[in-house]
């Protein structure tokens, strides 16, 4: 029986599953021309004040266009845990948790609440850390785990033989690899700059920045695949647009933690994600 959930409330389970591996590694944003600690909080979707105590800035007009700013990542609470023992796994002082997030010593948490903690001791975040992901204003920052390469015979982990995706039906050009972590994936080592374009037809259904992945389209077939094509600098499509093969959804831009440009395609079908080199494609029109 197909899947009941509205599109909306697919991309936010998505979104979900995939915010724990922020915690994964340290998100840092060099600081553009233009842009403020109030333009970035906007787009990591977290508060300035967080980020100015992350990186112990008193006074956010003072910060010049290449300062290196430290982001903090967001910890989805599961059942079960408390504050004391959240903050006891990212190593920080229980008054350090709650004041990151503007809670007092009495705060209640439940089970989907989303938590800052400092991104620089999140990587050493307990012996099994939660799932997934994160963005960037100008670049990408931080990719969900490492990456083993893509062959037309390669399959994660196991090297069984897998159908290899038609010629060109890639969201970017340039050699593929699975990411090795819990949000299964490709990346795609890109030229800078270069396009991508949606493989097949379909509606976007999310458009945005997506903290380890720059800026995402969300874009749902017309068999409720979801197809996901991030590492964007930006975007050239908006939620409602019908995409066919072949549409530019935006260009690659640089991912701050790997130093080079880097696409992400990923497919997701009732919520779990498929293998992306053999998702359904559609010819170029």
């Amino acid at each position: 029986m197909r899947n009941a959930r509205t599109p909306a409330a697919l991309v936010a389970a998505l979104l979900l599953a995939a915010a724990p591996l922020a915690a994964a590694e340290p998100v840092w944003h060099v600081l553009g021309k233009g842009e403020t600690v109030y333009s970035l909080s906007r787009a990591y979707g977290v508060s300035a004040e967080a980020i100015l105590k992350a990186n112990g800035i008193t006074d956010a007009r003072k910060l010049s266009v290449g300062a290196r700013l430290l982001i903090p990542a967001v910890h989805v609470v599961d059942k079960g845990e408390t504050l004391y023992g959240i903050a006891r796994r990212y190593g920080i002082p229980l008054a350090e948790l709650l004041a990151l997030n503007g809670l007092g010593s009495d705060a209640l948490i439940r089970p989907g609440d989303r938590l800052l903690v400092p991104a620089a001791v999140a990587g050493k975040a307990g012996e099994t850390p939660p799932a997934a992901s994160g963005t960037t204003g100008s670049g990408t920052a931080g990719s969900a785990g490492k990456a083993t390469s893509v062959g037309a015979s390669a399959d994660r982990g196991t090297g069984a033989a897998k159908p290899a995706a038609p010629a060109g039906a890639w969201p970017a050009a340039g050699p593929q690899r699975y990411l090795d972590g819990k949000l299964f994936g490709i990346a795609i080592d890109a030229a800078d700059s270069a396009p991508i374009v949606a493989v097949r037809s379909g509606t976007v259904v999310s458009a945005g920045p997506f903290r380890g992945f720059g800026r995402v389209a969300f874009v749902q077939a017309g068999d409720g695949l979801i197809y996901v094509y991030g590492g964007a600098d930006r975007l050239e499509v908006k939620v409602g647009d019908a995409v066919s093969p072949g549409t530019r959804i935006g260009t690659v831009g640089m991912d701050l933690a790997e130093r080079r440009p880097v696409a992400y395609f990923m497919v997701f079908r009732n919520g779990a994600a498929i293998d992306p080199g053999s998702a359904p494609r559609e010819p170029s029109r």
